[in-house]
């Protein structure tokens, strides 16, 4: 059952359009929370790692297959306007699915370590709250909105944080290239 699960969740970033919470729920309620969390988490993660290397390589064929040429061009310019930000966001946000988050990171200039990390922290923290969800709707009666609001305090946190790297790292190769010149 767990090998099943995993490889539902490893295609769901890959080829299918179904929402994240419905499979890592399904799972977690099939599994226990915490089989599903772990099964879960390494099936999406890996398979959000392939579809970045799919489409990294094969981006043409990739969009046309999947018919959403126009959704994953505008995807692509907010990506590489704003960089990992979107991505950290889309992939919290349940906004568009997985795949098409995948591909636009792949086809745009997003590095690899950056798109793991941004996925890995994501996928972690969606992954623990759809599969604790259960659990968690009967110890905290939360609003679905409660939930959305707490989900965006992380999402602003990651990026903050991840906008403060990225100013230092900044001025810090600033200061080495006038030190070099």
């Amino acid at each position: 059952m767990g090998l099943i699960y995993f490889l539902i969740a490893f295609i769901q970033p890959i080829v299918l359009f179904t929402p994240e919470m419905v499979t890592i729920t399904g799972g977690s309620l099939a599994l226990g929370p915490f089989k599903g969390f772990i099964i879960g988490y390494l099936g999406i993660l890996s398979g959000s790692i392939t579809m970045y290397f799919i489409v990294r390589y094969a981006q043409q064929i990739i969009v046309k297959r999947l018919g959403k040429e126009e959704l994953f061009d505008k995807y692509t310019r907010l990506v590489e306007k704003n960089g990992e930000i979107i991505i950290g966001l889309l992939f919290i946000l349940p906004v568009l699915p997985d795949n098409i988050i995948c591909a636009g990171a792949g086809a745009s200039k997003v590095s690899f370590k950056n798109f793991v990390f941004i996925a890995a922290v994501a996928k972690l923290m969606t992954t623990f709250v759809y599969a604790y969800s259960m659990e968690l709707a009967n110890i905290l009666p939360i609003t679905e909105l409660q939930l959305f609001v707490g989900q965006l305090v992380i999402v602003t946190i990651v990026v903050l944080i991840s906008y403060l790297v990225k100013k230092r790292r900044l001025k810090v190769a600033n200061r080495l290239l006038i030190e070099s010149t």
